[in-house]
């Protein structure tokens, strides 16, 4: 099922380009809600392959990636938080900082189970 969401998701990107050479309104406005739709579903069939497979991981192997998504995540936070003071940006956005910890943490320690045989 993945592997079809992605080739539906990764065709509709290649064609992106010729939709917008076209110019129509209303088949622009289709593509994209078309877009939007099938790349929602591409990313809740990514979570739930993840959370299935977690269940069928070893105590050790599952604690040691809860430790590593703590450390990563701490990590990537104050190291976010340090480049938006350093950098002296507007406005500090704390809901960003962590939105983008989690999810860099969460890639770099769960991502391989996608593609894990089970």
């Amino acid at each position: 099922m993945t592997k079809i969401s992605f080739n539906i998701t990764a065709i509709l990107t290649i064609v992106l380009p010729l939709v917008f050479i076209l110019g129509n309104e209303q088949f622009i406005n289709n593509y994209i809600a078309i877009y939007g739709i099938n790349f929602f579903i591409f990313l809740t069939i990514i979570a739930i392959t993840i959370i299935v497979r977690l269940k069928s991981l070893s105590k050790t192997d599952f604690k040691s990636r809860i430790i590593n998504f703590t450390k990563y995540f701490i990590g990537y936070f104050l190291f976010s938080s340090l480049f938006f003071v350093i950098f002296k940006y507007d406005s500090f956005d704390i809901v960003r900082i962590i939105a983008i910890s989690f999810g860099f943490s969460f890639g770099t320690n769960f991502f391989d189970l996608l593609f894990k045989k089970n």
